[in-house]
């Protein structure tokens, strides 16, 4: 546009110079030089307006491309949170939905690292982490790593505070009903979004953790009652069973007492049967009540 409000002004100014000194025009010269000026101020005025108009339009693109920037963005953020959502109510591993809370907390922090230690069944005098995820795995799953590698998380683990490392990145406290499970580690830029972020992971990392550790305790507590349940039915099976011998002896007892001949030694060796069969039979009796109800 400049260039060509230049080259009417270089036309006008070629005209003007070759009408300079020359008599035989219709109009005077004054009259052409002030027609000439005119046309050079509308030439002018018409390229700054253009101008005017054309950095309008550039900055609504601007501003347009800078909301569609942000607008995928966001389109990025649904869709890893998304999956995080499913991979939480599916039938995964933990240790999958684990590491797939860590890549999508690196992906949306675009962090160079992100790694998630619980704490490990270790002396109090020798606290230890344990790296159940990390992308990229540059420690492999399953290590430990005492408590002054890592200082930042371990002041994390010990206050349950979120700890912010300018240029290194955030570390926060992954807990659940007042307890410590460990720390997810961030690693990049520390500002409040990352630490936002991380925030939400710990707590989806703590809840996939209570989820599987509670379902596992209720299997085993399901696994106890059926056992008890089947010891509790194999005792009462063998009580009925320990009964039927000393029934059958006080009944042939009482069947013999019947019978009008009997002597004296023999009614005391039946009474003796008797007595020994109700004894015995009292001690199954008694052992079948003591089973857990």
């Amino acid at each position: 546009m400049w260039a060509l409000g230049a080259i009417a002004l270089a036309g006008v100014a070629a005209i003007l110079v070759l009408t300079h000194g020359r008599a035989d025009l219709a109009l005077a010269e004054g009259q052409v030089q002030a027609l000439l000026v005119a046309l050079a101020a509308g030439v002018a005025i018409y390229v700054v307006d253009r101008e005017r108009r054309l950095r309008v339009l550039t900055r609504l693109l601007i501003e347009e491309r800078s909301v569609t920037e942000a607008l995928s963005e966001r389109l990025d953020e649904a869709r890893i949170l998304l999956g995080v959502a499913r991979a939480l109510n599916s039938r995964l591993p933990l240790d999958a939905i684990l590491d797939r809370l860590v890549s999508a907390a690196a992906e949306l922090t675009h962090a160079e690292r992100a790694e998630l230690l619980l704490t490990a069944d270790a002396p109090v005098e020798t606290p230890t982490f344990r790296v159940v995820a990390a992308t990229p795995a540059a420690t492999p799953v399953g290590t430990d790593v005492p408590y002054d590698v890592v200082p930042a998380a371990a002041h994390a683990a010990r206050t349950w505070d979120p700890v912010a490392v300018p240029g290194t990145g955030v570390h926060v406290p992954v807990l659940h009903a007042n307890q410590l499970l460990g720390v997810l580690n961030v690693t990049g830029r520390a500002g409040d979004y990352e630490q936002r972020v991380a925030m939400v992971f710990a707590e989806q990392a703590a809840f996939a953790i209570a989820a599987v550790h509670g379902a596992e305790a209720a299997r085993w507590e399901e696994a106890e009652r059926s056992a008890a349940a089947g010891d509790r039915a194999s005792r009462m099976l063998g009580a009925a069973t320990d009964l039927k011998d000393p029934l059958a002896s006080l009944v042939a007892a009482a069947r013999m007492l019947q019978r009008p001949k009997v002597t004296d030694d023999e009614r005391l060796e039946l009474a003796r049967v008797v007595t020994r069969q109700s004894h015995r039979m009292a001690k199954v009796l008694e052992d079948v009540l003591t089973v857990p109800r």
